[in-house]
Formats: structure tokens, C-alpha cells, sequence
């Protein structure tokens, strides 16, 4: 499962799968989103047995939650070269990056006058 940061989702581009020893062979690869919908559907793709070459599969889908692969119900499957990115979703900053912020604003807005104070003397020195 591919779970992206808060504030951020996730894209698969590609991956690669393949099997052995598979008996019955898998029959269908589904990459789905968090609450189960199908992205992509490779349902009419075999990895057989004895042995498969490694298949690639460029799905190119995106979620703002996880993304799972989901195949058959062999364990016989390697699962190669997964290509995936996060991108941001919001723009908006998070809750501390506003405190901290506003505290920034409070200590410039409190020091700045004072920092641009001068004192000035009279002709006598005091």
C-alpha cells in the first residue's frame, strides 16, 4: 500500500510483476484506491506458471489517499521496480506553520519600534 502524507496524494506510474510455480495462475491485477474503487484493471492479464517474465504495468493513476495492488490469490508473485511520486494537494500551511508565523509577527512587530528607537542627548550630555 502507497500512502501519501497529509496535505499531499500519491501517483503509481509504473511497476513491474511477474510469477512462478503460480497453479491456478493469477487472472486479473487491480490497482485500487482507499476506499476500494479500481484505478486501473489489468483484469484480462495471466502470469502463469512455471515462470513469468516480468510484466510492466503503467496505470499512471493518482489518489489523494493510498493506493493498494491487488492480484489473485497466489503468493507466488514478485513485485518489481514500483514508480510512484507525491504531489501536493493543498496550499493551505498547516496549523504550526501558522503558529509559528504569527509568533515571528508578534516578536517583529513587538522589537521593531524599540529597534528603531534612538536616544538622543541634549548639549549638556544627559
Amino acid at each position: 500500500m502507497l500512502t501519501p502524507d497529509p496535505g499531499w496524494g500519491i501517483r503509481l506510474i509504473s511497476f513491474q510483476m511477474g510469477g512462478w510455480n503460480i497453479q491456478p495462475p493469477v487472472l486479473g491485477i487491480y490497482v485500487r484506491d482507499g476506499q476500494g474503487n479500481n484505478l486501473a484493471d489489468y483484469s484480462g492479464t495471466h502470469i502463469a506458471a512455471p515462470f513469468t517474465p516480468a510484466n510492466t504495468f503503467t496505470p499512471n493513476v493518482a489518489s489523494n489517499g493510498p493506493i493498494s495492488i491487488y492480484w489473485g490469490n497466489s503468493w507466488h508473485i514478485a513485485l518489481d521496480n514500483v514508480v510512484f511520486e507525491e504531489f501536493q494537494i493543498s496550499r493551505v500551511p498547516e496549523p504550526g506553520s501558522w503558529a509559528l508565523a504569527l509568533a515571528g509577527l508578534a516578536i517583529v512587530t513587538r522589537l521593531g519600534p524599540a529597534a528603531r528607537r534612538v536616544r538622543r542627548r541634549g548639549p549638556s550630555g544627559g
